[in-house]
């Protein structure tokens, strides 16, 4: 169901069915029914991957949004890294395409002072450019910025819901 502008009232309308069901029963349904999706993880993953990876198959998110709508996509967790001296990184990839900086992703954590024995929260919070009408996938990938050491995400949980065009 489609969010309908609201209807600017004046003094002297006739409030019907109509206007209500139009404007207040329909837009609070469209709010409502807005499509989101979450995956959970508690398991530890890890890579020593230079470059951008999937976490794990289970965060893929498919998500069916309408034309024009936006994304509200959230990551959150827990992660550590294998060696000090090293940075990790998170990304999203919407649709095949990263979203964040080119090199450093969303988030950084630099461990220069932690090392595996440390476990750090994280959270991302992104919004989409519009999207096209259909499916879209989200992916969260990680990297770590030399291979002899690791990222280590502990605990993630990612939701995304779109945003409908208003």
């Amino acid at each position: 169901m489609a969010w309908t502008t609201p209807k600017t009232w004046t003094t002297g309308d006739l409030v019907t069915a109509v206007d209500l069901n139009t404007h207040l029963r329909d837009n609070f349904n469209a709010l409502k029914g807005v499509p989101s999706i979450a995956a959970n993880f508690s398991t530890t993953t890890w890579t020593t991957s230079t470059a951008f990876v999937d976490i794990a198959s289970a965060f893929n998110l498919n998500i069916t949004v309408s034309e024009g709508s936006r994304l509200l996509v959230c990551m959150w967790g827990s992660w550590s890294a294998g060696a000090l001296g090293y940075t990790s990184y998170l990304d999203l990839l919407i649709d095949s395409t990263r979203v964040g900086h080119s090199t450093d992703g969303l988030q950084q954590l630099n461990v220069s002072n932690y090392g595996e024995q440390y476990i750090i929260p994280f959270s991302i919070l992104y919004v989409s450019s519009a999207l096209t009408a259909g499916t879209h996938t989200i992916k969260p990938q990680y990297r770590t910025e030399n291979s002899s050491s690791s990222v280590l995400i502990r605990q993630i949980q990612i939701w995304a819901r779109e945003l409908p065009v208003t």
